[in-house]
């Protein structure tokens, strides 16, 4: 089985799709971002932030810290979505999902920005 580490990661948010989806995002949501300039503009970060069952929360914080900053994070994800479900993997790879286990310390080393998000249960 290939590892996630073997590939390329393929930003979600330097695609046209990506750039669209969020536009509409930020459009929809009148969401803001309050204390950006705490964010780092070099090196590593870690966001980390509760959020809800539906899932969009994520969307509209990476877009939002996208749209003051620059920087899109890579968000830690439930390892098992790549190793029980393929199909969740894939789709979680790419919106700019990296597993949890071990990335996060992967990521800041190389000064990108991870956001972990705790569910409600």
């Amino acid at each position: 089985m290939e590892s996630h580490s073997d590939r390329p990661i393929v930003r979600f948010a330097d695609s046209m799709v990506g750039r669209v989806v969020m536009e509409q995002v930020l459009r929809y949501f009148s969401a803001e971002l309050v204390g950006a300039e705490h964010l780092p503009s070099t090196g590593g970060a870690l966001l980390v932030a509760n959020h809800g069952m539906n899932g969009y929360d994520g969307f509209v914080l990476g877009a939002l810290v996208l749209r003051e900053t620059g920087r899109a994070p890579y968000w830690l994800g439930e390892h098992n979505l790549w190793r029980r479900f393929r199909c969740s993997g894939r789709i979680a790879s790419f919106i700019d999902a990296i597993p949890g286990s071990g990335a996060a310390a992967e990521i800041l080393r190389r000064g990108d920005r991870g956001g972990v998000s705790r569910g409600d249960r």
